[in-house]
């Protein structure tokens, strides 16, 4: 899904740091810069991108996510933890326990399930990756 976002400031690497803006008034159609703007709305998200060659700071520009691999990590975060509280329950079952004990069985399987999600963002957080590729240059001016 395609977003407008300015370009705040470049990095080495061929990154940039972009600011990604709530737009609800202009769209960023008016290639104003957002300087003095009254509809500006104070939401503003920074992250990094993918550098295009030409792009400068202040420059509107259009932005991909990278999706490398938010299908399975979603599947890690939402997945694991049902399969856990399940395995939980059923052990605790098996072991003929009762019922409290099943279902305080069945929560240390969810939290145990939550593990490896902590882990996959601790790894995440340490490649830096850019989160968008920038696409294309949509402000005229410099």
């Amino acid at each position: 899904m395609a977003q407008t976002a300015i370009v705040t400031r470049i990095l080495s690497d061929g990154k940039a740091e972009i600011s990604l803006l709530c737009q609800k008034t202009c769209g960023l159609s008016c290639n104003s810069g957002c300087d003095g703007c009254t509809s500006k709305v104070g939401d503003e998200r920074l992250a990094t991108a993918n550098n295009a060659p030409g792009v400068w700071v202040g420059a509107v520009v259009t932005v991909q996510p990278n999706h490398c691999g938010s299908a399975w990590a979603a599947g890690l975060v939402f997945l694991l933890p049902c399969v856990g509280m399940v395995i939980g329950y059923l052990c605790a079952d098996w072991l003929c326990l009762s019922r409290g004990i099943c279902i305080v069985s069945a929560f240390l399987g969810t939290g145990a399930g939550f593990l490896p999600a902590i882990l996959v963002n601790r790894v995440i957080e340490k490649k830096k990756t850019p989160e968008f590729t920038i696409t294309s240059i949509t402000s005229l001016r410099r």
